[in-house]
């Protein structure tokens, strides 16, 4: 059970738990799994993070999302609390992050689709395009 600063307990509810994009990247990729995943094929600054937030659960080598996890994955998840002006790139990245998150219900676990000619994981494909958006929304430095 977790605790929030007021001092709520948040029965399986993840109140004020952010995360960045590698963790959320992580807790999705186990959760699409299903199953227990192998703790050595994980990143275990990443594991131990999502572990001391009650998302994962560690059992011996392998870890399971939580349902503290799944209900994470399933809240939808406001921005940033710093505000960025307004830039066709954020609208942009705004478009993308939600065409992406219709895409992932929509796609069945462990679907391969043909980028160009080469077969790959739907949510590999997924995850490409959610780096690219990231990219996007991130201030360019002068030169580029």
């Amino acid at each position: 059970m977790l605790i929030d600063q007021q001092g709520k307990t948040n029965a399986g509810r993840s109140f004020g738990v952010r995360l960045n994009g590698k963790q959320e990247d992580l807790l999705r990729t186990v959760a699409r799994r299903g199953r227990n995943v192998c703790a050595d094929e994980l990143d275990g600054r990443v594991v131990g993070a999502l572990a001391s937030r009650g998302l994962i659960a560690r059992r011996d080598r392998y870890v399971t999302v939580t349902d503290a996890g799944r209900s994470y994955l399933r809240a939808p998840h406001g921005t940033s609390a710093k505000r960025q002006a307004p830039t066709p790139e954020n609208g942009r990245v705004a478009v993308i992050m939600r065409a992406l998150a219709l895409l992932e219900r929509s796609l069945p676990t462990d679907a391969e689709v043909l980028v160009g000619n080469i077969l790959a994981g739907a949510d590999d494909v997924v995850d490409g395009f959610r780096k690219y958006a990231r990219g996007l929304s991130r201030p360019k430095k002068k030169g580029e």
